[in-house]
C-alpha cells in the first residue's frame, strides 16, 4: 500500500483563506486543494463549494487531527486490506493508493481507478468508529477492482454498481459481525433510511431490474446520489446489500462474485432481482 497526504496541502489553502470572504475561500480552495468526496462532474464541483461553505467555521474542531495527517490515521488501514483480501480470496499482485485528504466533515470516503490501480480516499479528520465502518467498505472496492479487472471509473452498469456496493456492505458485516444492519448500509446522516429502504424494498429492487445495463453519469448519479427510481438516495447500496445477501444465502461465495467480470454484473443482478422478487 502505497500513502499519499493531502493534510499538508489543506494547510496551506486554509492558512491563506483565513479571514477570506467565501468567493476568496472558494478560489483559493480551487487554487490550492482542489479535493472533495464529489463526483467528477461541473454538478460535483457546485456540491463541493456547498460543502466547502457549511464546513468551514468547525474546522478548529477537527483541526488536531488535521494537524496529525496520515500519520495519525487509526484503525491502520494496511491490516484491514490484509482481512479484505483473505475475505475475497484475493492472493494476486497489485498496489492499493491510499490518500488521506481532509474532508468535508461528513465521513465521505471513495475509491476509484486510476492507470489500472486502486486509489482509496479517506478523511483524515474522520472519528476512529466510523473509520472502521468505513475501512472495509472503501478497501472491498479496491480489492474487488483488482481482482475482476474492474476499472473504478465513475460511469459503469447499474448491475456493476449494486454488485459493487452489495460486496461492499457484506464484507464490512463479515468483518465487523453483530452490528445492526443499517450499520453497514445506511446512511449516518439519515438514521431513517434504511428503514425507509426496507418499506419500498420492491419497488427499488424493479428500478434497478429496469435500468440494471444502462451505464452513464445520469444512472451512476441516480443510484447514489439520487433520487432514485424509488425516490430515495443511495438505493444501489439497499440493492447491493439485499441481493448480495440473496446470492450468499443461495450457496455464493463474496469471493466468487469478487471476480466476476464487470460485464457479467448486469446479467448477474437481473437473474438475482428475478429470483429474490419471486
Amino acid at each position: 500500500m502505497r500513502v499519499s497526504d493531502l493534510a499538508p496541502r489543506f494547510l496551506d489553502f486554509y492558512d491563506a483563506a483565513l479571514g477570506a470572504g467565501a468567493e476568496r475561500r472558494w478560489q483559493l480552495w480551487q487554487d490550492l486543494y482542489r479535493f472533495a468526496p464529489v463526483p467528477p462532474t461541473p454538478e460535483g464541483q457546485h456540491l463541493a463549494r456547498q460543502m466547502l461553505e457549511a464546513a468551514w467555521p468547525r474546522y478548529p474542531e477537527v483541526m488536531d487531527r488535521i494537524r496529525g495527517g496520515a500519520s495519525g490515521v487509526e484503525p491502520a488501514p494496511g491490516p484491514v486490506l490484509q482481512s479484505v483480501a483473505a475475505c475475497l480470496g484475493y492472493d494476486g499482485d497489485g498496489t492499493v493508493e491510499l490518500t488521506v485528504f481532509v474532508g468535508m466533515l461528513d465521513g465521505g470516503a471513495f475509491c476509484f481507478g486510476r492507470a489500472g490501480t486502486p486509489v482509496v480516499c479517506i478523511p483524515v479528520e474522520q472519528e476512529a468508529a466510523g473509520r472502521a465502518r468505513m475501512l472495509p467498505h472503501e478497501l472491498t472496492h479496491a480489492v474487488h477492482m483488482l481482482a475482476a479487472g474492474r476499472t473504478g471509473g465513475w460511469e459503469r452498469s447499474v448491475g456493476d454498481l449494486v454488485l459493487a456496493e452489495g460486496l461492499a456492505t457484506r464484507v464490512t458485516a463479515a468483518l465487523l459481525p453483530g452490528r445492526p444492519e443499517a450499520d453497514y448500509v445506511g446512511s449516518m446522516a439519515e438514521p431513517d433510511w434504511f428503514a425507509r429502504c426496507q418499506a419500498q424494498e420492491a419497488e427499488i429492487l424493479r428500478g434497478v431490474r429496469e435500468r440494471v445495463a444502462q451505464a452513464d453519469a445520469a444512472a451512476v448519479k441516480a443510484f447514489t446520489l439520487g433520487p432514485g427510481p424509488a425516490g430515495l438516495r443511495r438505493e444501489a447500496y439497499y440493492a447491493g446489500w439485499v441481493l448480495v445477501g440473496h446470492l450468499l444465502a443461495a450457496g455464493r461465495t463474496l469471493a466468487e462474485l469478487a471476480h466476476a467480470p464487470g460485464e457479467s454484473a448486469p446479467a448477474l443482478v437481473a437473474a438475482a432481482i428475478d429470483s429474490y422478487l419471486a
